[in-house]
């Protein structure tokens, strides 16, 4: 990890909004896969 490009950028910064929507998603796409492994697999 190059720390000078780091420290010039900053910390990273995240919505509330962006992060939910994230979670969402990734728990949307674990259920999708879920769901046909039992049902159609």
């Amino acid at each position: 990890m190059d720390l000078a490009a780091y420290e010039k950028q900053g910390r990273l910064h995240l919505s509330t909004f962006f992060a939910m929507t994230y979670g969402v998603g990734f728990a949307a796409l674990t259920a999708t896969i879920v769901h046909v492994a039992l049902f159609h697999g």
